[in-house]
């Protein structure tokens, strides 16, 4: 994800309590100006074709403020505000590629995810907001011009130049090409973080961000210290604390903590990570370094098998490639074959004897079903894992008022999980600690007389507030000098987000300044004279 997508989906949630970062995240692909992933989805040739961005954001701004009006949130004379600002909050990213036709909507997802933001209830979950997922895709053509990697179609391709503005797709991953969707590069190959461009990993002294093949072989990057190349122990060396331990082709002896070479085929050994790649330790059988197994061949440890993504499976004791997303109906062991969510592996189950165990088939969790861990997804909503009093195997059990719980998913639907108890949420005028206690769509306030707070309804301009805890006013109100005021323009108090509706919030005096030069630091796109920020930097528009 990148940085602009993170900021974006923090502020707008503090504002859309309940469905903010469903629809967010899946419009906001990278920004203009970085090279990371954008939105998936066909390019301009296929799909259902395209559409006029400004009019499906102008939309998704409508449908946004919308439910934030009929839910509480935002203040129906402020609507006209509200438009803007969430347009340029949750699309501003896209607008100059879709000006320039290097991305285009897809007018059926467009529509779909309308439909679900206006239809959502007030407590509606996020999950319902995947249908939002694909809204803009990639149309740029090899040499085409772009702003970002995520412009270009082409899945190889990323985005160049010598200038933001006169960037084209080219061909990516290799030594001085842009760097991949993905932030990668081709094996061996970094991709610098200034730049975006594959690069040689660093030499000891290098700049580091901890990011893949920063370093050389003989380096690593001390991501907590200095942020640069450090050198790796070598042979007879004392092991570092941390992985890795030791220079290439070495390992970490424990018993005396110095690095040594990795053991040849044959050679007595502890631990396969003493032995050359690619061999493994046979701890059960002749402890030695022998060659990797063959899929389906009998192992013990994870690492006995041959192929980067094979694993030995703890269930069927053999060799087995890894599956991360079996689809319902398939044969499943819960570790190297694992289940798509939300589907779980019901019935599978390991040997304590460490022999055999029992497969199982990937299905939707139900009431009944085996479980080990509270809060974790062994179990369905609105039911949670009733251990027994020894620790060992539960059973997911229906949920109702004072079941055990750590989130509110174990807990009935409206129910909120407090204090490890699930717990019926409270009316207007209940006492409260924060606002996940009240029936959406109240929150808790505290009264401007007694001090005490309760689940209420937020307050419209000029009402009576208190400023302590979560802001009592509706948006675009905070709470100043004890009654609800405008806040969001330059001058006035900063919203409750930090953010203002054009121009930055300065963090001493919490009030809104005039809109950020090209090369200044930003979070978002709302606080730069030209709307673009790419997660680090305001950029400059190139139209």
């Amino acid at each position: 994800m990148s940085p602009a997508r993170r900021a974006a989906l923090a502020v707008a949630s503090v504002v859309l309590f309940a469905v903010a970062s469903g629809p967010l995240s899946s419009c906001s692909s990278t920004p203009a100006g970085s090279s990371g992933g954008g939105s998936g989805g066909a390019g301009g040739s296929t799909g259902s074709g395209g559409g006029a961005a400004g009019s499906f954001c102008d939309q998704l701004a409508d449908a946004y403020c919308t439910f934030s009006v009929r839910c509480g949130l935002v203040s129906a004379a402020a609507k006209a505000e509200c438009l803007p600002y969430f347009s340029n909050l949750l699309c501003g990213a896209h607008a100059e590629s879709v000006a320039r036709s290097y991305q285009f909507t897809d007018s059926k997802k467009a529509q779909a995810c309308l439909a679900v933001i206006n239809g959502a209830a007030c407590d509606a979950p996020l999950s319902v907001l995947t249908v939002c997922d694909g809204v803009f895709s990639p149309a740029s053509p090899s040499g085409g011009g772009c702003f970002s990697s995520g412009d270009c179609f082409a899945a190889d391709e990323g985005c160049a130049g010598e200038n933001r503005c006169g960037s084209t797709c080219q061909p990516a991953g290799a030594l001085g090409q842009p760097c991949l969707k993905t932030g990668l590069c081709s094996a061996g190959l970094r991709c610098d973080a200034a730049t975006k461009l594959c690069a040689m990993p660093g030499a000891v002294g290098a700049s580091c961000t901890g990011a893949l093949n920063d370093c050389d072989s003989t380096s690593t990057c001390d991501l907590y210290g200095t942020k640069k190349c450090v050198v790796l122990p070598t042979s007879g060396q004392t092991c570092r604390s941390l992985d890795p331990r030791c220079a290439g082709g070495l390992y970490c002896n424990g018993s005396t903590n110095h690095c040594e070479a990795r053991l040849a085929q044959g050679t007595p050994c502890t631990s396969t990570a003493a032995c050359e790649e690619p061999l493994f330790c046979d701890l059960p059988g002749t402890k030695t370094c022998l060659p990797k197994l063959s899929p389906g061949s009998s192992c013990s440890g994870l690492l006995d098998c041959a192929g980067a993504s094979a694993l030995c499976d703890p269930v069927l004791k053999t060799c087995q490639t890894t599956a991360l997303s079996l689809d319902a109906g398939e044969s499943c062991t819960g570790f190297v074959r694992q289940c798509a969510l939300p589907l779980r592996c019901r019935g599978a189950s390991y040997a304590l004897d460490g022999g055999l165990g029992v497969t199982g088939l990937c299905g939707l969790p139900q009431v009944g079903d085996p479980c080990s861990i509270q809060g974790g997804i062994d179990c369905p909503g609105a039911a949670y894992c009733k251990l027994p009093g020894d620790g060992g195997q539960g059973q997911c059990a229906a949920a109702g008022a004072g079941t055990a719980c750590v989130s509110s998913t174990e807990c009935r639907a409206g129910d909120v999980c407090l204090n490890k108890a699930c717990v019926v949420k409270k009316a207007a005028g209940e006492g409260c600690a924060s606002s996940t206690e009240c029936v959406i769509p109240l929150k808790c306030v505290q009264s401007p007389s007694s001090g005490m707070k309760s689940c209420g309804a937020l307050a419209e301009a000029g009402a009576a507030c208190a400023s302590g805890g979560e802001n009592p006013c509706k948006f675009p109100f905070t709470c100043v000098s004890g009654t609800c005021q405008h806040a969001g323009k330059t001058g006035e108090r900063c919203l409750p987000n930090t953010l203002c509706f054009a121009g930055a919030c300065a963090t001493t005096s919490q009030t809104c300044q005039p809109p950020l030069d090209a090369g200044t630091a930003c979070r978002v796109g709302l606080e730069c004279a030209s709307g673009l920020c790419d997660g680090e930097r305001c950029l400059d528009a190139c139209f």
